[in-house]
């Protein structure tokens, strides 16, 4: 009677833990509903706690191995396991951020930045696509992974890393991450942001959605311009030549000089990936954009503020502009300009520097304000050819190209220590949705989040079926 007793009790212990982690895993948000509960909270650089807490909460409701790498109060960074770090294995990484830049001008909001709001079939907010919108979806997919493998032994680990600070230069994040857990963390490729698909890229003709990959992205360099002229001090006694008008003479020389485009081994397949997509005689001339005989009829693509030139150039703006003098009445002795520069692939700091002081003929102080790592770009790899593979799975219609990313963003500090990254929101956006980020009225639609999840999980399962 006694055995008899015992096998019920271990039934019933067995069943009641069953059915509680039945219920547990039930308890899951719907994506869109955790996106805009995410939103609502406004974690603007070094405010990321309180959202790091929510997504462990949530991952916690599936049996995930929870790591927290954290340097300070405003150090939140999060990893989401498959496996026990400890065990070393070759480590799928999918990578995120948790802080959002601030919204502005709240006012210009249709709807208000962290509202989360769910309405015409989309999710409002600051976040909702960067970075937030790629969070949920690599959660998610990892998420459905796990549930399809269920006690499949694995030789990959599969992690999500969830980071502070990237909109801030990811000193708190991903820079902390690598230089002090990069051993235990073992990333043998890590899939963070970049590119994205866009529908009907060619405008005015109906085409297929174009996916890119990001394999590089440029560098950003914020330098600190000053020059210094002392002159009279009184704005009614005009000079022949003051501070202001030294900067501004040689802004506009720097502005006006005479550039060479720059064509990469990246930048030139990537040209030649559009070109077939593109097809006819207009493919035709993407695909050779480096021939000289051909330049005159493509080079109007490639001037300022068209759609290739970040591609080719190193590019500049000039964000600020100072005297620092308050009195509306008085010239002051020093001009100051802040630039923003993007350097692409290759391009040396100093050497670029160099040619900034080149074109001053008085002296010029630069200082260097902030930079972020440089790195060659990522070789195409099976990991590559997985998530290019996972993505034509979801949209067998769409096409896939390697991109340079013109931006900056925490892929580049996982690059200069010779890991591969391959930077894609794999889902389809909308030229409103793409206008949004870091803009009024981000937004992303809800079936471009449920893309992205299918590609995350088709991705698992492509890179879990080799060897």
């Amino acid at each position: 009677m006694h055995k008899y007793f015992c096998f019920f009790l271990v039934l019933l212990v067995v069943c009641v833990m069953h059915v509680g982690l039945f219920a547990q895993q039930q308890t899951k948000l719907l994506p869109e509903r955790f996106l805009s509960q995410l939103i609502q909270v406004p974690s603007v650089s070094g405010n990321e706690k309180e959202v790091a807490g929510m997504i462990y909460e949530e991952a916690s409701k599936y049996p995930f191995h929870l790591n927290w790498f954290n340097s300070a109060d405003t150090s939140w960074n999060l990893c989401v396991s498959l496996y026990p770090l400890e065990l070393h294995k070759p480590n799928v990484v999918f990578l995120n951020h948790l802080d959002v830049v601030p919204p502005g001008e709240v006012e210009g909001w249709k709807k208000p930045p962290f509202s989360g709001e769910i309405a015409d079939g989309k999710v409002y907010g600051r976040g909702s696509i960067d970075c937030k919108g790629l969070a949920v979806m690599q959660l998610y997919a990892l998420m459905a992974f796990k549930d399809s493998m269920k006690t499949a032994e694995l030789s990959h680990n599969f992690s999500i890393l969830f980071v502070s600070g990237e909109e801030s230069g990811g000193e708190t994040g991903a820079q902390y991450v690598v230089s002090k857990h990069l051993d235990l963390l073992n990333p043998v490729v890590v899939f963070g942001e970049g590119g994205s698909g866009i529908s009907n890229p060619l405008e005015g003709i109906m085409s297929p959605d174009l996916y890119g990959i990001s394999l590089a992205e440029k560098s950003a360099l914020w330098l600190q311009l000053e020059v210094e002229q002392k002159s009279s001090g009184h704005g009614a006694v005009p000079p022949s030549l003051y501070a202001n008008k030294r900067l501004i003479r040689y802004l506009t020389r720097l502005m006006d000089q005479p550039r060479q485009p720059h064509f990469d081994p990246l930048t030139l397949e990537m040209f030649k990936s559009m070109g077939n997509y593109i097809g006819g005689t207009r493919g035709f001339f993407v695909k050779h954009v480096n021939w000289m005989l051909l330049w005159p009829f493509v080079k109007k693509y490639f001037e300022e503020g068209e759609i290739f030139h970040p591609f080719v150039y190193n590019t500049f703006v000039i964000t600020q502009l100072s005297s620092g003098q308050s009195v509306k009445n008085q010239i002051g002795n020093k001009a100051i300009a802040v630039l923003d520069c993007r350097l692409l692939p290759g391009e040396e700091t100093e050497k670029f520097i160099n040619k900034l002081r080149r074109l001053s003929n008085q002296k010029l102080k630069i200082k260097i304000l902030e930079a972020s790592p440089a790195s060659k770009p990522s070789p195409r790899t099976i990991y590559y050819e997985a998530f290019a593979k996972a993505i034509k799975q979801q949209n067998p219609k769409g096409s896939v190209i390697p991109y340079l990313f013109p931006a900056s963003t925490d892929n580049n500090i996982f690059r200069v220590k010779g890991i591969p990254v391959y930077g894609c929101i794999p889902a389809v956006f909308t030229q409103d949705e793409i206008s949004s980020v870091h803009n009024i009225d981000e937004q992303i639609r809800i079936p471009s989040l449920y893309e992205g999840i299918n590609v995350y999980t088709k991705l698992c399962f492509n890179i879990a079926e080799k060897k």
